[in-house]
């Protein structure tokens, strides 16, 4: 990229921009309801968002704000056990966003293409298109790991020192700095954040891609390909050999990172031979199916509106994701494209038990309702959905 071409380069000042402010509002408002340690919900702030923003903006163009801690919650893992999130207020979460905004302009770009969550046009589909064309294409030999314990184990002093790489605005990486070392309320207990990213802050995405970009580059060439979708990643290799070298580069790269490998979920395989479940798919040597812990999860998935009857169909939408249509939005497959028509309303899942939910399109928070059935229904039947075994269980 030429010098000419590069992103501006974000500047504090940014963030003040009335324009700017409104734009994280909307964003905050398609995300969950629930307020931090203030107990202001998304309603509350919604009534007298005029005079919020505007109070926002003065505390910012002021240089006064001040993040308050996030409120410590924990929801149960599929795979087991608890994962610790950081709820922020609502106004922390605008701030946030706007934040996000004026970072992610020239953050984005810079980032690695093996990176594939939290940006713009890329997601779990995309990620898992791209497994099958390094598995189909000379590179069937996988390590599969993960980071061990990722957004709690991040240096925030690595990070800042990464994002000053390309913010050069002390009054912007302070902003940053200050909402890292915020801290977090559990009950009536302070909890201090020496290490870590809050998973629940709008502004977690970029920094976690940021901090593990270092990581994506050292990882490229050699004969293999990187394929990572936050701490989760997968490396294509051409022969088990190479596999190993691989295995060893992650774990000294990710030292290098203050970060090490989950040993408990590393594994070496022969994709042409063995299965692998990643993101949310089982990718067997032959077809691609929802992993089983999805199919149990689509049943009841939390934040669709669950109003239209269980048994009821809608053979529309169903025909419309069981025939491919080529050069439409949706899930890519070895048989073709799918697409979900954007004129539905319920609709059933066939293969698990015929659960069906209801997506209000046009009100209220219809983009998050309608974004999460569109991935439910493509999830549990885009790929492999002619042949292979049934996933009602």
């Amino acid at each position: 990229m030429s010098h000419h071409a590069r992103p501006k380069t974000p500047t504090y000042d940014q963030l003040c921009a009335p324009e700017l402010l409104r734009r994280a509002w909307r964003l905050v408002q398609q995300g969950g309801p629930a307020g931090g340690v203030d107990a202001v919900s998304l309603d509350e702030f919604r009534r007298r968002a005029d005079s919020e923003l505007q109070r926002i903006g003065d505390a910012l163009s002021q240089r006064r704000y001040r993040f308050q801690p996030v409120r410590r919650t924990f929801i149960k893992k599929l795979s087991g056990g608890q994962r610790q999130l950081g709820i922020p207020t609502i106004a922390d979460r605008v701030v946030a966003q706007a934040v996000r905004l004026v970072l992610e302009r020239i953050a984005e770009p810079c980032l690695a293409a093996t990176s594939f969550a939290y940006r713009p046009g890329r997601d779990v589909h995309q990620a898992i298109a791209e497994l099958l064309r390094r598995r189909d294409g000379g590179q069937p030999w996988f390590l599969e790991s993960d980071v061990a314990d990722f957004f709690d184990s991040i240096s925030h002093r690595r990070l800042l020192d990464l994002l000053g790489q390309r913010v050069r605005d002390g009054a912007l990486l302070q902003i940053v700095r200050q909402q890292l070392e915020v801290g977090a309320r559990l009950g009536r207990r302070f909890l201090a954040t020496p290490r870590g990213v809050a998973q629940g802050s709008p502004l977690s995405p970029l920094l976690s891609n940021l901090y593990l970009d270092p990581f994506d580059r050292a990882l490229l060439g050699g004969g293999c390909a990187l394929v990572r979708y936050a701490d989760d990643f997968v490396i294509c290799c051409r022969s088990r050999e190479e596999a190993e070298q691989a295995r060893r580069r992650a774990v000294r790269e990710l030292g290098r990172l203050e970060l090490r490998v989950n040993g408990a979920k590393t594994r070496i395989l022969d994709a042409r031979r063995e299965s692998l479940e990643f993101l949310g798919f089982l990718l067997h040597p032959g077809y691609l199916w929802p992993a089983p812990g999805n199919v149990q999860r689509f049943r009841v998935p939390g934040g669709l509106d669950k109003t239209a009857p269980q048994t009821q169909y809608c053979p529309q939408v169903r025909q419309g994701l069981l025939h491919p249509r080529p050069k439409k939005t949706g899930c890519g497959n070895q048989a073709g494209r799918t697409t979900l028509a954007h004129s539905a309303g319920p609709f059933s899942v066939e293969e698990h038990r015929s659960v069906s939910f209801t997506c209000r399109a046009g009100t209220g928070t219809a983009c998050a309702r309608w974004r999460g059935c569109r991935r439910l229904a493509l999830r549990a039947m885009s790929h492999g959905l002619a042949s292979g075994p049934s996933a009602t269980a």
